[in-house]
């Protein structure tokens, strides 16, 4: 049972490691076709790419739908 267990954990595992590589990718191809230079707000890239912005009194923080995060300072 207990092998059972730990063969189900490593496939579910392995299914969410493809399924990131899969929307890492996605995102890529997404960019790979944007114009290099973005001078206005693009709000489907925006819902694209970043999953919520948190705002702190001296920075905020980025998180992106890849999960990185970045923290810019005000």
């Amino acid at each position: 049972m207990t092998d059972e267990i730990t063969n189900v954990q490593s496939e579910l595992d392995s299914h969410h490691r493809e399924e990131a590589m899969n929307r890492i990718k996605e995102l890529q191809d997404f960019i790979v076709g944007q114009e290099t230079d973005i001078t206005e707000f693009y709000e489907a890239l925006v819902k694209k790419l970043i999953e919520k912005i948190t705002v702190f009194a001296d920075h905020f923080t980025v998180e992106f739908k890849s999960g990185t995060t970045i923290d810019i300072e005000a």
